[in-house]
C-alpha cells in the first residue's frame, strides 16, 4: 500500500528541496557579490567568501556540543577528590586552560557554559572570555561526594560503581547527576536548537553525556572513562537531537551545601555567592548583553595570574599608541582577521533577510498537487498539504540541509491533521451494551460480507460471542456466503428468504441475541448505488426500525476517487459512524486512506490486508505516515 503516493511524495519532496537548495546558493552568492561592492579593501576573491560563509552557516539538527573538562587543579595534583569544593587550579590548569584556546581556534560556537564550581569557570575564562560570554549552571557541578569531598581519590574513585544508585554518605548518586544533566540538555534543546555549544564542567556530567547521548551503561561509562588511560583530548563531541527522558531517581532530603562551603575558604564562599544568581536560564540573554561586568567580577579575587597579567597590559599599551599617535586616522581599517569576521558578519545578515517568495515554489506546489491528486487525495485535501507547505517555505529563510527535514516535517504534520479525527476501540465500545447491533453499509463488490467474517474472527479472539444477520436478501448467493464464513468460524447466522425484508431479519436476529446471551449482531446489507433509490430507501428503514448501535461503511481502496462520493452518500442517507478500507494491500496509490475518513470526518477503524480471516490491520495514522515519508 501507498507505494504510489510515497514514490509522488518523494519526487516532490526532491524536486522542492533542489529548487530552495538553489535558491541558497544564489543568495549567498548575491549577498557576498552586494558586500564585495560596498567594502573596496575585501581581498578575498567571491568563492573564498562564499566557501567561507558556508561554513559559517553550517546547519546544526538539534544542539551540537564540544565538552571540555576544567584543567588540572591543586587537588588533582594532591590526588584529591574535589566534588562539590570550589577548587582551585594549579599553575599547570592555568597554562592547559590559556593552550586550549589556540588548539580550538578553529570552532565556531554560539554560546558558552561552565559549571558554577570555580576551577571549571575559571578554566571557561581563561579559554573563552576574550569572545564569548559564559554562563554559569549549577546542573553542571561535579557529583557531591557529601562526607567524602576532598577525601583521596583511594576512598572515592574506587567505588563509583557502587554509588551508580547509591549515594554517597550525604551526597549524591550518579543517577542523581544524570537526572540534573537530562534537565539541563532538555534546557539546551529548547533554547539552543541548531547551535553548537562548549561546555566546561567534571568528571561525572560528562559520564552522564556518555548514558544519555551515546546509550551508554554507567558501568560502560565509568569503566570506559578517557582517564583511566589519560587519553585527554581538546574537546569531545555530543549530538542532541531530541528531548531526553528525566530518569526517575528515589528523592533524598538532604543536600548539603553548609558542609561543602565548610571546607572552602571564606573569600572563595563569598564568590560563589555573587555567582550563583546569574545561573538563573532565565536571565541568559540579560547575561549576554552585561558581558564586560560577569568577565570582571572574579577577577579581584584572582591575585597572581601572569600568564592573564601580561595579556591585560598590552592592550593599554596599544591603546595608548592609537590614542596618541593615529588619533587623526580614527577610520583606519583593523586588522585583517576582524575585517574579514566583519565582512563575514554583513554577507551571513544578508542572507538571513533574503526570504523564498510565493514565486520561488509556485509551480513546485503546484506540480505537487498534481501528483497527489492522482494518487487518489481528494482536491480539498490536496490543497491543505500544498498549502501547510508553502506556509513552512514562503518568507523563511532555510538553509540548504535543513530543506527536506522541514519538507518531510510538513507533510508529516499535515497529513496527522487530515487523519486526526475522533475514533474509539472497537472492541471496547461493544461492551457498552447487550446485544450491541452492527450494520455493515456499502457498494457491491466492496467486501462487506468478508469484512464481517473477520469482525466475528476477532470478537472471537477476544472472547466476545457474536451472531450473522443476513441482511442482503438481494443479491444471489449472498446467504450462502455469509452461511460458508459462519461454518467456518463457527457463527450462527440468522436468515429469510430471499427476498424478504431485511430490516425484519437484522430485528429477528436482535430478538436471538437476546434471547441466547449472545454480546454482538453484525448485520449485513445488500450493496447499492445513490442512483438505486429503492435500496437506499430500504436500508433507511433498516435504521429506522433497529437503530443500530455503530454504522460501519466498508469502501474498497481500489475505488479510487469515487471513495469520496460514496463516503458523502451514504453518511447523507442514513449517518455513518466509521470505516473500514478493504484491498488496501494491492492499492497502490493510497490516497483514498488519506481522504476517506476526511470527507465525513469519521475514523478509519480497520484496514483488509489480505484473504485471511487474520488479516485485518488496525488503522494507526503515526504508521501510515512513517510509511509515507520513510
Amino acid at each position: 500500500m501507498f507505494g504510489f503516493l510515497k514514490k509522488k511524495l518523494k519526487e516532490g519532496i526532491e524536486k522542492i528541496s533542489k529548487r530552495v537548495s538553489k535558491k541558497e546558493e544564489e543568495k549567498i552568492e548575491e549577498a557576498v557579490e552586494e558586500v564585495k561592492r560596498e567594502e573596496e579593501y575585501v581581498e578575498e576573491s567571491k568563492k573564498e567568501l562564499v566557501e567561507e560563509v558556508e561554513k559559517e552557516i553550517e546547519v546544526i539538527e538539534g544542539v551540537k556540543i564540544t565538552y571540555f573538562v576544567h584543567g588540572t587543579t591543586t587537588d588533582n595534583e594532591q590526588d584529591k577528590a574535589t566534588g562539590w569544593a570550589q577548587g582551585e587550579l594549579s599553575e599547570l590548569g592555568k597554562k592547559q586552560s590559556i593552550e586550549l584556546k589556540e588548539k580550538i581556534k578553529d570552532k565556531k560556537f554560539n554560546i558558552v557554559f561552565s559549571s558554577d564550581l570555580k576551577r571549571a569557570s575559571d578554566s571557561a575564562k581563561l579559554t573563552f572570555q576574550d569572545e564569548f560570554q559564559i554562563i554559569q549552571d549549577k546542573r553542571l557541578r561535579e557529583i557531591n561526594y557529601g562526607d567524602l569531598t576532598q577525601a583521596e581519590n583511594s576512598k572515592v574513585k574506587p567505588f563509583m560503581i557502587e554509588h551508580i544508585d547509591k549515594p554517597f554518605p550525604s551526597g549524591e548518586s550518579y543517577k542523581d547527576v544524570e537526572k540534573r544533566l537530562a534537565e539541563f540538555l532538555n534546557y539546551l534543546l529548547d533554547n539552543y536548537d541548531g547551535k553548537h555549544v562548549a561546555i566546561i564542567a567534571h568528571q561525572a556530567p560528562q559520564l552522564s553525556l556518555d548514558v544519555l547521548l551515546k546509550n551508554k551503561t554507567w558501568e560502560q561509562a565509568i569503566k570506559e572513562d578517557w582517564r583511566l588511560t589519560k587519553q585527554w583530548q581538546p574537546g569531545w563531541a555530543y549530538e542532541l537531537k531530541e528531548k531526553i527522558e528525566i530518569p526517575e531517581v528515589e528523592e533524598k532530603p538532604e543536600e548539603v551545601p553548609e558542609e561543602v562551603e565548610e571546607e572552602v575558604p571564606e573569600e572563595i564562599v563569598e564568590e560563589k555567592v555573587e555567582e550563583v544568581p546569574k545561573e538563573e536560564p532565565k536571565e541568559e540573554e540579560k547575561i549576554e548583553e552585561e558581558k564586560p561586568e560577569v568577565v570582571e567580577e572574579l577577577k579581584p579575587e584572582e591575585e597572581v595570574k601572569p600568564e592573564v597579567e601580561v595579556k591585560v597590559e598590552k592592550k593599554p599599551g596599544v591603546l595608548e599608541r592609537i590614542k596618541e599617535k593615529i588619533k587623526p586616522v580614527k577610520e583606519k581599517p583593523p586588522e585583517k582577521k576582524p575585517k574579514k569576521r566583519t565582512i563575514l558578519e554583513k554577507i551571513k545578515k544578508r542572507i538571513t533577510e533574503k526570504k523564498l517568495t510565493e514565486d520561488d515554489v509556485k509551480d513546485l506546489l503546484y506540480d505537487l498537487e498534481v501528483s497527489l491528486i492522482s494518487s487518489d487525495v481528494a482536491v480539498e485535501v490536496a490543497e491543505k498539504i500544498c498549502n501547510d507547505l508553502k506556509n513552512n517555505l514562503v518568507d523563511k529563510s532555510i538553509k540548504r540541509k535543513q530543506i527536506e527535514k522541514i519538507i518531510k516535517e510538513s507533510f508529516r504534520k499535515s497529513i496527522l491533521e487530515i487523519l486526526d479525527v475522533e475514533t474509539f476501540d472497537l472492541l471496547e465500545k461493544i461492551k457498552t451494551k447487550k446485544p450491541f447491533l452492527i450494520v455493515f453499509l456499502g457498494f457491491n463488490g466492496s467486501g462487506k460480507t468478508t469484512t464481517i467474517a473477520r469482525i466475528g474472527h476477532l470478537l472471537q479472539k477476544n472472547n466476545v460471542n457474536c451472531v450473522f444477520a443476513a441482511g442482503d436478501s438481494w443479491r444471489a448467493a449472498a446467504i450462502e456466503q455469509i452461511e460458508e464464513h459462519g461454518k467456518n468460524l463457527g457463527i450462527n447466522v440468522i436468515k429469510h428468504k430471499y427476498g424478504a425484508d431485511p430490516a425484519a431479519v437484522v430485528f429477528d436476529a436482535v430478538k436471538h441475541a437476546q434471547s441466547k446471551d449472545i454480546s454482538v449482531v453484525l448485520a449485513d446489507t445488500a450493496g447499492r448505488t445513490h442512483a438505486n433509490t429503492n435500496l437506499m430507501e430500504e436500508l433507511k428503514k433498516i435504521v429506522r426500525v433497529n437503530k443500530p448501535d455503530l454504522k460501519i461503511l466498508v469502501l474498497d481502496a481500489l475505488t479510487g476517487n469515487d471513495i469520496f462520493d460514496q463516503c458523502k452518500t451514504f453518511n447523507d442517507a442514513v449517518g455513518v459512524d466509521a470505516l473500514i478500507l478493504t484491498k488496501a494491500d494491492v492499492y497502490e496509490k493510497g490516497g483514498a486512506a488519506l481522504s476517506a475518513s476526511h470527507t465525513i470526518n469519521k475514523p478509519i477503524l480497520y484496514l483488509g490486508m489480505g484473504q485471511n480471516y487474520e488479516d485485518l490491520e488496525k488503522f494507526d495514522p503515526e504508521k501510515i505516515v512513517e510509511k509515507l515519508l520513510e
